[in-house]
């Protein structure tokens, strides 16, 4: 009979079979959001005590007419602010029991297991994510990311240590909690959503849940629902003014989003780019086998006005 395969081989197998760039790859790939920020070279690597970036939220204003003969005078204007948020850590442990170990003896085997509960692992760590990325402000805990709500909600005017009060620029461009109707067009509508949330650039996505989706492609002519460029029609190919739709799982009830995903980033840390630790062994239980795979990062929304929300949205 085979013996057990021990913790080094369990490393060894390891780096022979799944590289960790591949292991990236796939937590970013399981949301849609996650692709669009690794394609928009969105995912920023930085090192850091804290996640800083500049913001001018306020003109100069020193710009006039003058008399060419009169006397100049200089002043100073502060301009400039940053934003400042910190490092958030997720963890997950992947564990290999002792029952587990004594029914997949052989390498071929435990390899097969291994590969499974890495995929179970990187699936529960991306919707982790996408959970704080969508939750309401306030439940979110103290060391969990800084998500959607906590940037757009109107009482997060404090967002990223900048107060609205003191930077009137720093606001999200809409957060309409009353509004209960899809529309296309007028008070209320996706079109003055989209113009709420435009300053240089608009919003280039658009989220909400599967069945805000179903109710927006039941509200066009079925030659509108065709996505640009695609031969294809239905609800799966929904754009509005060219902007695509997506339904996310994770998105609450009622949430119809904008988003400039080019204003959003996901810094990650160096230290902790969904770093894999070798196997060891647990000095707690019976020759139970664990690993470690650490997050460390934060969302960060650069220009609050590209977003918004109408949240209650049921019909």
């Amino acid at each position: 009979m085979a013996s057990l395969i021990t913790a080094d081989q369990m490393t060894a197998t390891t780096k022979r079979h799944f590289d960790l760039g591949k292991i990236t790859e796939q937590v970013y790939d399981y949301n849609i959001l996650w692709d669009r920020l690794k394609k928009g070279n969105q995912v920023i690597v930085k090192g850091g005590t804290k996640i800083q970036h500049p913001i001018r939220g306020l003109e100069q204003g020193d710009t006039a007419a003058i008399d060419p003969d009169s006397t100049r005078v200089t002043a100073t204007y502060v301009t400039r602010t940053y934003l400042e948020l910190d490092w958030k850590y997720i963890k997950n442990d992947i564990a290999m029991t002792l029952e587990e170990r004594v029914q997949n003896q052989g390498e071929a085997v435990i390899v097969d297991l291994m590969a499974d509960k890495y995929k179970e692992a990187m699936q529960d760590v991306s919707k982790f994510m996408s959970t704080q990325f969508y939750q309401a402000d306030a439940a979110r805990s103290a060391n969990e990311m800084n998500g959607f709500y906590n940037m757009c909600a109107a009482a997060a005017s404090a967002y990223a240590g900048i107060d609205q009060d003191d930077v009137t620029e720093w606001n999200a461009g809409l957060y309409d909690a009353s509004t209960t109707t899809l529309a296309l067009y007028g008070t209320g509508s996706l079109e003055a959503g989209m113009r709420s949330c435009t300053f240089r650039e608009g919003p280039n996505l658009m989220v909400t849940t599967r069945a805000l989706a179903g109710i927006y492609a039941s509200k066009l002519q079925p030659g509108e629902r065709r996505a640009p460029g695609e031969g294809s029609a239905g609800a799966t190919d929904l754009y509005f003014q060219s902007v695509p739709i997506v339904a996310d799982p994770q998105c609450n009830a009622g949430d119809w989003l904008f988003l400039s995903t080019n204003d959003l980033v996901m810094f990650v840390n160096p230290m902790g780019n969904f770093d894999v630790t070798p196997w060891e062994e647990d000095p707690d239980h019976y020759k139970f086998l664990r690993q470690l795979v650490m997050f460390i990062g934060n969302f960060a929304f650069l220009r609050r006005k590209t977003f918004g929300a109408y949240t209650v949205i049921t019909s």
